[in-house]
């Protein structure tokens, strides 16, 4: 039987630094293994490999794959040595290998591997910043896989786009959204969160802050606007570190209690803050999917988002959309979600039918026939 390797390194928490979680690449991963795991039986067999030294930890995730970790460094293992392909290449031997996390330092193009990319973004700073070595790093992967998998349209144009590659190279297999996680809850759980944050009982829900294409400093001055013309609505901010000009800038409505911000949260902490939520603020420039319209669509919370690259895919006819640079349209967004206008019960109805359309079981059997397809080809 055929072996495909998927390496799973962003599945681990990072062992120090301010970021200490696994990131959204990493929680797809895991999502997408676990619904592989329960995806029944499969032409070919399944193990999964970690690099570096968090890799030696193996966080239980209780996924039925034989595991095994390359534990040097990444830099150490390919930058300066190359050991890890040689590793790939002799010893972890398989048919194909699948990097779900857009590049790899590791890959060579003798390799048979396949590439899921969730985004340019990464590629597109690098080449704003003039980091050659990393736009490297990303053209052989898009240029070496037998095949690259992302999660929208928008995305698949984008990689076409930046890397000139065919377009029957790059898959469409949309996220799932985990409603077993994200869910209406019992409004005493909610309370309990808020009381334990210091949070009002009406307040809006900002989630993923701290990248400057997430449109922050837009959103909090459609807020001090709302607030202006008597809102009366908290605004609340996962975002630990804020930058120094944003805290100045609003250090009045800080201290008043009325923008509060947030460090990491549990995933616990996070359902009851959508749940709890008016609505959610998510008026990014840019996302490869926007995973917080379906998990705040999940939770029975509205969301206010911007009409650009996958936002409109994954948002539908069910989120409410502004231009991204519209400081009056996201002022009266946020009347309308404030003052009982907006209708809750057809949203309600809208986004129930709407999750339904994005399930990690059906991303899981459609890549099953994505590797079935590809191994008949290597």
């Amino acid at each position: 039987m055929k072996k495909i390797l998927i390496k799973v390194t962003t599945i681990f928490k990072p062992r120090t630094g301010l970021n200490r979680y696994v990131s959204g690449i990493g929680r797809s991963t895991i999502h997408l293994l676990e619904a592989l795991a329960k995806s029944g039986e499969k032409p070919f067999e399944i193990d999964l490999y970690g690099s570096g030294i968090t890799s030696l930890r193996k966080k239980a995730y209780d996924l039925p794959f034989d595991y095994g970790c390359f534990p040097l460094p990444m830099k150490l293992g390919t930058v300066w040595t190359r050991l890890e392909p040689w590793y790939l290449k002799y010893i972890n031997k398989h048919d194909l290998l699948h990097i779900p996390h857009n590049y790899d330092y590791a890959l060579t193009r003798d390799m048979n591997f396949v590439i899921t990319m969730h985004d340019t973004c990464e590629y597109d700073a690098a080449e704003k910043a003039g980091n050659l070595e990393r736009m490297d790093v990303w053209k052989l992967a898009a240029e070496g896989a037998k095949k690259i998998v992302t999660c929208s349209s928008c995305s698949k144009a984008d990689i076409i786009d930046r890397f000139d590659v065919p377009e029957e190279k790059v898959v469409v297999i949309p996220w799932g959204i985990s409603t077993d996680v994200f869910h209406k809850i019992n409004n005493n759980d909610v309370a309990e969160v808020l009381r334990s944050k210091l949070i009002d009982d009406k307040y809006f829900l900002a989630v993923s802050c701290s990248n400057e294409r997430k449109n922050i400093g837009n959103l909090l001055e459609a807020y001090r606007n709302f607030l202006s013309i008597g809102g009366d609505v908290q605004m609340v901010l996962l975002w630990g570190t804020p930058p120094q000009n944003i805290l100045a800038k609003y250090s009045k409505e800080i201290r008043g209690g009325k923008i509060k911000f947030l460090d990491y949260v549990t995933d616990r902490e996070l359902v009851c803050l959508y749940n709890g939520a008016i609505a959610t603020m998510y008026p990014s420039r840019y996302e490869g999917f926007g995973f917080p319209i379906l998990e705040s669509f999940a939770c029975g919370t509205p969301v206010m988002t911007c009409n650009n690259s996958s936002l409109s895919d994954v948002g539908g006819d069910v989120a409410v959309y502004v231009g991204e640079d519209n400081i009056d349209e996201m002022t009266q967004a946020m009347q309308m979600f404030s003052d009982g206008t907006y209708n809750m019960e057809e949203f309600e109805i809208k986004a129930a039918q709407h999750v339904k359309e994005f399930s990690w079981d059906l991303a899981a059997r459609k890549y099953v026939n994505f590797y079935k397809d590809v191994l008949e080809e290597v």
